[in-house]
């Protein structure tokens, strides 16, 4: 069987001037969610993963669609597990984030197992968001990254970034 994932209401924003305000990153939470379901032992084929619209904002909006052969009712259950944790950390910064499962008529070809397990574990673990501020001017964060847009093109997964600091070297760090 062949789903959607769609995550939307974020508030979204500049990914320099509201990068502190912790709110949600539609690309990042997308990623979470299927990487939860894999870490409870679904198995599944990406098909194709979308996005975000700019680097240097926030993204809103993310849709994901995967194939497997896990029962709809135990997604459905693994999907209220996820959004209910993320609801409680986002209540205050970012209360309007949702996130929906459909099925959807068949798609075109998947990614194999391993190369979808790869994919979700890898951009799971990229850094994202606010990672400093200044000492010395209060409220200015001086370090912070952004996963502003997640496209599939032609097989391929393409993760963009907005890497911002005043110090070379912190945007080196996060680079490499």
């Amino acid at each position: 069987m062949t789903y959607q994932l769609d995550i939307t209401g974020l508030l979204g924003g500049h990914s320099g001037g509201c990068i502190a305000l912790e709110r949600g990153n539609a690309n990042k939470l997308a990623i979470r969610i299927l990487h939860d379901m894999l870490i409870r032992g679904v198995n599944f084929q990406l098909v194709w993963l979308n996005g975000g619209l700019k680097e240097n904002a926030i993204p809103r909006e993310c849709t994901i669609q995967f194939a497997t052969d896990t029962p709809e009712t135990r997604l459905s259950e693994l999907l209220v597990e996820s959004v209910e944790k993320i609801q409680t950390e986002l209540e205050f910064s970012d209360a309007g984030f949702k996130a929906a499962l459909q099925i959807i008529p068949t798609a075109p070809q998947a990614m194999d197992t391993k190369t979808s397990q790869d994919i979700i574990r890898m951009i799971y673990l990229l850094p994202n968001g606010f990672k400093a501020r200044s000492m010395k001017i209060q409220g200015l964060t001086t370090v912070s990254l952004n996963l502003g847009v997640l496209r599939t093109e032609e097989g391929k997964v393409t993760c963009y970034f907005s890497v911002r600091s005043p110090m070379p070297g912190a945007i080196e760090q996060l680079s490499d």
